[in-house]
């Protein structure tokens, strides 16, 4: 008797023990990958950097036929290793997009802070360009296939970044975005005339923000100015700091740091313009990489780019949909042919089903209108379903999906159901997964997912990865085994 209520408990302690210990090698293992990736890296960087930008110049890259655009950045001292590298993403991104391409190591400070010189560098190329990119010197391009010019509107002059963080908002002009006129001109004279900021940190980025009306301590908008109208705050995708990341980012902009590590930085998101790496997984403390096997995923985010390398581009389902952000970034980064959302958007009582996810008929109605009119745009790609996980289950034959993905009911025996009825319907080689792997009644609602999930594929012996960048919400995924 003592043995047969003992069981599940063994059994459940000895899959904890063997993942615990899967998850330790499995880490080890990625720290050695790590180390010698950044190696690696470094060694190219060292044979493509054939010559480090020497002090004092104005090095131009320029398109045949005379251009429009120019891309400009501006090192000094120990900062020019930190240029020479990140300058083979600008150089890559110009090419792609047809910008001139402009580097300095010049002195154009006049005796201020070092990042004041980009004023007179900003003044001085727009008097020969119709348009001027500044990038800081620790800042990466990620994603070449990104465009910035879509940014650009016919009543806007200056684009710039605007970063939230604890309840602060502030502009960055890491990356700076201008058109060449008389209003830009005028702003630059400006910027550069506010000299109460000029031993202020962050310097320039201090009177730029002054104009446009921000405060400084704390950070915040107080009274906008008119240069607001001509100003446009662009998606943080352009200029992503680690603070304020967001999920897809273009532009990797690595401040804070001492110069050691952000050299360091940029020479892991570089992997990205070299062609090695996914720029979903740019600008985290940890190298760029690329998505080749589950235990690469280190946040659901990455899921697609697994699908993508496992050639799984069929057929979809997410489970449990709410107001559809994750069904469209698979159908966002996914080249699967289909995604089907699933979810009954039906509220139930309280006591059957506690979760923050239970909400009223009328907001169930309204993330349902939502989900459909979010992933309109995907068109036949898309297909949204109101029924349960129970009641979808009977239209798919067994093994024909490339994807679950669970993110329905919480609760263990709901999750084990999940499992017991999705699990026959895909194929092979295909991808099962799921959202909050976790145990315990916490104020979001009552969670049974790992122990259901463990118990489940413990008993079919197969192995189950869990992610370890998205706290405290983390997934879980494996491959169905041939």
């Amino acid at each position: 008797m003592i043995r047969r209520v003992l069981r599940p408990v063994i059994i459940r302690g000895d899959a904890e023990h063997a993942r615990l210990d899967s998850e330790l090698s499995q880490l080890r293992h990625d720290q050695e990958r790590a180390a010698a990736y950044l190696d690696a890296v470094d060694q190219i960087l060292d044979a493509t950097l054939t010559q480090e930008l020497p002090a004092g110049v104005r090095r131009r890259t320029s398109r045949t036929g005379g251009c429009s655009r120019v891309i400009c950045s501006l090192a000094v001292g120990d900062y020019r290793s930190l240029l020479g590298r990140t300058a083979l993403s600008f150089e890559r991104y110009a090419e792609r997009w047809g910008w001139d391409l402009v580097l300095s190591t010049e002195d154009l400070a006049d005796g201020r802070p070092a990042p004041w010189a980009k004023v007179p560098l900003l003044q001085s190329l727009l008097d020969e360009y119709e348009w001027v990119l500044w990038l800081d010197a620790d800042v990466v391009i990620v994603d070449l296939d990104a465009d910035i010019s879509d940014e650009i509107q016919a009543d806007k002059d200056l684009y710039l970044v605007e970063h939230s963080h604890h309840g602060q908002y502030t502009a960055n002009s890491g990356v700076v975005l201008l058109r060449s006129c008389a209003w830009s001109r005028d702003f630059l004279h400006d910027v550069w005339a506010l000299e109460r900021y000029i031993e202020h940190r962050p310097w320039e980025n201090a009177a730029v923000l002054d104009l446009l009306g921000y405060g400084l301590e704390p950070a915040r908008l107080v009274q906008p100015t008119p240069r607001l109208r001509r100003t446009k705050f662009i998606d943080r995708r352009w200029n992503s700091i680690e603070l304020d990341r967001p999920e897809s980012p273009a532009f990797v902009h690595r401040g804070f740091y001492d110069l050691r590590t952000r050299i360091r930085h940029v020479t892991g998101d570089l992997a990205c313009a070299l062609g090695s790496a996914e720029p979903l997984t740019a600008g985290r403390d940890r190298a760029a990489r690329r998505i080749a096997r589950v235990t690469d995923v280190h946040r659901r985010e990455e899921i697609p780019l697994l699908l993508n390398s496992l050639g799984l581009t069929g057929t979809g389902v997410e489970v449990g949909v709410r107001k559809g952000d994750y069904s469209e970034h698979l159908l966002e980064y996914w080249k699967g042919e289909k995604l089907i959302s699933v979810d009954p958007w039906r509220a139930e009582a309280p006591d059957d089903y506690r979760d923050v996810s239970n909400v009223s008929q009328d907001e169930h109605d309204v993330n349902h209108l939502g989900t459909c009119r979010r992933l309109a745009r995907f068109g036949p790609r898309s297909k949204v379903w109101r029924k349960t996980g129970a009641e979808a289950v009977p239209a798919f034959p067994n093994g024909c999906l490339d994807l679950v993905y669970l993110d329905a009911r919480h609760d263990a025996d709901s999750v084990y159901d999940d499992l017991a009825s999705w699990w026959p319907l895909v194929h092979p080689g295909g991808v099962i997964a799921g959202h909050d792997y976790l145990d315990g009644v916490l104020p979001e609602g009552v969670f049974g997912v790992r122990g259901a999930v463990d118990t489940f594929f413990s008993k079919l012996g197969v192995p189950v990865h869990a992610t370890t960048d998205d706290a405290p919400w983390p997934s879980w995924l494996t491959v169905k085994p041939s």
